[in-house]
């Protein structure tokens, strides 16, 4: 058995988002001076640029902002809330904070729209195959069945007068991968606009939130990375109907047997890597709900396109399929430039 252990983290995709649109912004008037700041969060790189006077001192309340709710969200860490809900499970209800409450109900809503094809309780499934941790191999398929039988959001009770929150069965666990980001990248969206900054780019490893137009006083443009070269893009988009954009792919954390690939976004029906995309872009205008982009790879393109007709169809999508084969909806497409895939 040859065994590749590849693992690619979402970073990746800023390089090439990031060279696209700093190309259409150079050049700008002194009064319209680019701050950066740089962290590594959430198991990513975020880089937020914006423009003006008021941004320097907004830039550090963002990059607290982002530490905080880390620290109440990410699983990882032993005395985040998240963590305490998942060691209380099967013994107690666990008190939150608002933040993290508004978060799991949302992750509850995503669970019912899909009926659990996605699940805030997803944690043993991801324990067990530990993508992005060293030494990955495929588990045994009775190990695969046994975390299953823990992953059920609706064993997930939630009390919105005590804002408690409680795991009914002993080992159950609760990560919130796959959404606390982008909740936190849009509480960053607005912290910017609060503190009167009217140019900004935010990106989160490809997920990427602007305010305003770029400071040239044009849409912002971005480019969506090939799921099959990292230093290609499939399709760049212009962004003049939409601010938020959310990018998921089997190209950013993964390992390979045998030249099968296994990345972090599971189908839940059997505990697998999905399989039917490679990538899933989602375009929407704050402050338009949107949903989990993952959710698209574990739905596959035929049941995204029904879910967004059905609960969110003021959400476009880029999909790119295992061939890398582009589909996107209407809208979107008048709006980007597709590369042919190699």
């Amino acid at each position: 058995m040859y065994i590749n252990r590849k693992i690619h983290w979402r970073h990746k995709l800023v390089i090439v988002l990031s060279l696209l649109i700093f190309l259409s912004i150079t050049g700008c008037s002194p009064n319209k001076q680019a701050h950066k700041t740089t962290l590594f969060a959430l198991d990513t790189v975020i880089e937020i640029t914006a423009y003006g006077e008021q941004a320097p001192r907004a830039l550090e309340q963002a990059s607290a902002e982002i530490k905080r709710l880390e620290a109440l969200f990410d699983a990882h860490q032993k005395t985040s809330e998240i963590s305490q809900l998942n060691q209380q499970a099967g013994l107690a209800p666990v008190k939150l904070s608002p933040e993290t409450f508004a978060v799991l109900a949302q992750a509850q809503l995503y669970a019912q729209q899909s009926n659990g094809a996605f699940d805030p309780t997803i944690k043993p499934l991801v324990d067990l195959w530990a993508i992005g941790k060293g030494q990955e191999t495929v588990p045994s398929a009775a190990a695969i069945r046994q975390s299953l039988s823990l992953v059920n959001f609706k064993r997930l009770q939630l009390d919105a007068t005590t804002q408690t929150a409680f795991l009914l069965d002993k080992n159950m666990g609760v990560d919130l991968g796959g959404i606390a980001k982008n909740y936190i990248l849009l509480q960053v969206r607005s912290l910017l606009a609060q503190q009167q900054v009217k140019h900004a780019l935010i990106n989160g490893g490809g997920d990427i939130y602007t305010l305003g137009q770029n400071p040239q006083g044009q849409p912002w443009t971005i480019g969506v990375q090939h799921p099959r070269n990292s230093q290609a893009i499939i399709a760049k988009v212009r962004l003049e109907s939409w601010d938020q954009v959310a990018t998921s792919g089997d190209y950013q954390r993964y390992f390979l047997v045998d030249n099968q690939r296994y990345h972090h976004i599971f189908d839940l029906k059997t505990g697998y890597p999905t399989n039917s995309l490679s990538s899933a872009t989602l375009f929407a205008k704050f402050p338009a709900p949107t949903f989990p982009s993952s959710l698209c790879l574990i739905l596959g393109k035929s049941a995204t396109l029904e879910f967004i007709a059905q609960h969110y169809p003021h959400v476009q999508a880029l999909l790119v399929d295992s061939q890398q084969q582009v589909t996107s909806t209407a809208a979107l497409t008048a709006q980007m430039t597709i590369s042919k895939p190699n």
